[in-house]
């Protein structure tokens, strides 16, 4: 290969990695930012071993993040309710979406469900659940069952 080839493989590389930290400050993924730029994932990995290329490539990342909060602050202070949720859901795990929520809601059913379960196959034969089902822990007597989590009247246990 001659000097003027590997000089012009050079700039061709400087102008895909040009592109590459344009697109992925844009906001695009990685993957996007190579398809567009035509940086080959082999080409990636090498570079992503050079430091100053490597801090490159996180700079543009959070830089656009930040510029995405911004905007949603300003907006959420404008009064963008859907803004300002979104931004209490991510900053703090005391404000849980509705999702995050009702998804633990039918898991604490789910469990009481199961505590329920539990118990009644142990009424019925204490021995065959506790072999058959390694995953099910039977309550030991120091340890009974709470009876607001299995849902009964509180009869004959201690709460």
């Amino acid at each position: 290969m001659t000097q003027e080839e590997k000089e012009a493989e050079k700039e061709a590389l400087r102008k895909k990695i040009e592109k590459f930290l344009q697109i992925l400050g844009e906001g695009n993924r990685i993957e996007t930012a190579c398809v567009i730029s035509g940086l080959s994932y082999l080409e990636l990995c090498k570079l992503r071993k050079v430091p100053e290329f490597d801090h490159q490539v996180r700079q543009a990342q959070v830089l656009k993040e930040r510029m995405i909060l911004d905007s949603l602050t300003r907006a959420a202070i404008e009064g963008n309710t859907d803004a300002a949720r979104w931004i209490l859901e991510r900053k703090s795990e005391e404000y849980m979406s509705m999702k995050d929520r009702r998804n633990m809601k039918l898991a604490e059913e789910r469990w009481r469900m199961e505590k329920k379960i539990i118990k009644a196959e142990l009424e019925a034969d204490p021995h065959r659940v506790a072999a058959n089902s390694p995953k099910r822990i039977a309550p030991v007597e120091d340890e009974p069952l709470e009876m607001e989590d299995i849902g009964t009247s509180g009869e004959g246990e201690e709460g």
